[in-house]
C-alpha cells in the first residue's frame, strides 16, 4: 500500500472517530461503531492505531497542530494586535464550523486525557507530549497578542493577559459545546439543522473582544 492510500485510510478512520466519539462521548463510543462509520474492519483500525485512547489523542494532536500551523501562516501577515486576536479565534471557527461533522470538535476538546505517567505506550506518551507542547504554544501566542494590545492601550489592561486568555478561550469552548447541543436538539425535533444561528456563533468572539476593548473604533 502506497503512502497516499495509507494517509487516506488513516484520515478516514480519524474522521469516523471524530463523529462517533464527538457524538457519543469517549466512554460510550466503541471501536466497532467507529469501524462501521469508517467502512473498515476493526482489525484495520488496530493496524493504524493502538486503541480507542490512541484515536482520541491523535484527534487532539491533529487539531492542535492544525491550529498552530495555521496561526503561523496567518498571523505573520497582520500588525495590529486586535486584528491578530480576531484572526486567532477565526482560525478555530474555520476548523470547528467547517462542515456539519466538524462541529464534533467542540466535544472532542472537552474530553479529558489521563496523566502522561499512566500511558504505557511510548508512542502515546510522545503524542501526549506534543499535545502539551502545542497547547503551550497556543496559550503563549494569545497571551503575547493580548499583552501587545494592552501595552498600546487598545485592550483593557486591568486583567492580566493570562487570565484574559483563559476567559476568551473558555468562552470559545462553551460556545462550541452550546452549538453542538443546539444542533443535536434540532436534529431530534426537526430532523434538520435550520434552527442554528451560526452567524452569531462566528461573530461571538469578536463581540466579546469588543467588551474588553478600550477603543471600539479600532475594531471597525
Amino acid at each position: 500500500m502506497n503512502q497516499d492510500k495509507i494517509d487516506l485510510k488513516r484520515s478516514t478512520i480519524l474522521r469516523a472517530a471524530l463523529k462517533i466519539i464527538g457524538e457519543r462521548g469517549y466512554h460510550y463510543a466503541t471501536l466497532s461503531q467507529i469501524a462501521t462509520e469508517a467502512g473498515v474492519s476493526r482489525g484495520l483500525i488496530h493496524f493504524y492505531f493502538e486503541n480507542k485512547l490512541d484515536l482520541l489523542i491523535s484527534l487532539m494532536l491533529f487539531f492542535i497542530e492544525k491550529v498552530n500551523s495555521t496561526h503561523q501562516q496567518e498571523l505573520t501577515t497582520l500588525d495590529a494586535p486586535l486584528e491578530k486576536l480576531r484572526c486567532y479565534f477565526k482560525v478555530f471557527n474555520n476548523i470547528v464550523l467547517n462542515d456539519e461533522d466538524s462541529l464534533y470538535w467542540g466535544n472532542i476538546l472537552r474530553e479529558g486525557l489521563p496523566p502522561a505517567q499512566m500511558l504505557k505506550s511510548k508512542m502515546l506518551r510522545e503524542k501526549y507530549g506534543r499535545i502539551v507542547e502545542g497547547n503551550k504554544n497556543l496559550m503563549k501566542t494569545i497571551v503575547e497578542i493580548i499583552g501587545q494590545a494592552q501595552t498600546i492601550g487598545t485592550l483593557d489592561n486591568s486583567i492580566p493577559p493570562q487570565i484574559l486568555a483563559l476567559i476568551l478561550g473558555g468562552s470559545l469552548q462553551f460556545l462550541y459545546y452550546g452549538l453542538f447541543l443546539q444542533r443535536t436538539r434540532s436534529v431530534i425535533v426537526n430532523n434538520n439543522y435550520e434552527t442554528m444561528n451560526e452567524l452569531l456563533i462566528k461573530n461571538a468572539m469578536e463581540i466579546l473582544i469588543n467588551k474588553f476593548s478600550l477603543y471600539p473604533k479600532h475594531l471597525k
